[in-house]
């Protein structure tokens, strides 16, 4: 957990989210409610950012153990996986204690296999935008490191399918940390609330795709 905000499992089911080895009264902060994969995913996304901003959390609530790269990512975007089995995995994985002499050599071997890619497809430019708004870490390029915070209305312009909106606001926040993303159009194109929900996953790569994303010279006047 992040300060005030619990693990992601304390969305998932109603546990304390500070001590996640009792059952909390009520629902507490789970949140794992929609009518598809790509909703749920989207409500704990809204919850935990909403308890950030509650909690007065200084670190976006988005870390992980495992990270993924940005093309497996574009593999959910696209559809190309299977929302039931990926329920599943997320379930289970979420009770592993990665902390346990057990779960770290597995946490280890997996991060391995992850650092590739397992199919290439093409990474939607709306995302990779989106992504360098929602990372739990300062954003680190160029030799500077600003720190990039997401606007609350941008999920619910990706709820309404207004995903050229969405981008602009993230277009806003980046040049007012300071940096300069190159200027282009998103049309709304696509499915916002699968967007929306791919931008909880944890990225690998976050790096590589501010490389393609953010001019390099940032000392002329924004």
């Amino acid at each position: 957990s992040i300060e005030g905000v619990g693990p992601l499992r304390a969305n998932l089911a109603p546990i304390d989210p500070q001590k996640t080895y009792q059952w909390a009264p009520g629902k507490a902060q789970t949140a794992w409610l929609g009518n598809s994969l790509s909703e749920r995913l989207c409500t704990v996304l809204e919850r935990r950012l909403m308890d950030a901003d509650r909690t007065g959390t200084s670190q976006l609530p988005l870390l992980s153990e495992l990270e993924v790269h940005s093309l497996d990512i574009a593999a959910f975007m696209v559809g190309d996986v299977d929302d039931k089995l990926l329920e599943d995995l997320l379930f289970a994985c979420n009770w592993i204690q990665f902390h346990k002499s057990g779960a770290i050599r597995i946490r280890q071997d997996v991060r391995n296999q992850w650092k590739k890619p397992l199919r290439h497809y093409v990474l939607p430019r709306a995302w990779a935008l989106l992504s360098l708004v929602f990372t739990p870490f300062p954003l680190s390029f160029n030799n500077s490191v600003k720190t990039v915070r997401p606007d609350p209305v941008t999920l619910s312009l990706l709820r309404a399918n207004r995903i050229g909106e969405a981008c602009a606001v993230a277009q806003r926040r980046l040049f007012a940390a300071g940096y300069k993303p190159f200027r282009f159009r998103i049309p709304d194109h696509g499915d916002g609330m699968r967007l929306a929900a791919a931008l909880l996953f944890p990225v690998r790569d976050r790096v590589r795709i501010a490389s393609m994303l953010l001019d390099r010279d940032n000392d002329k006047e924004i």
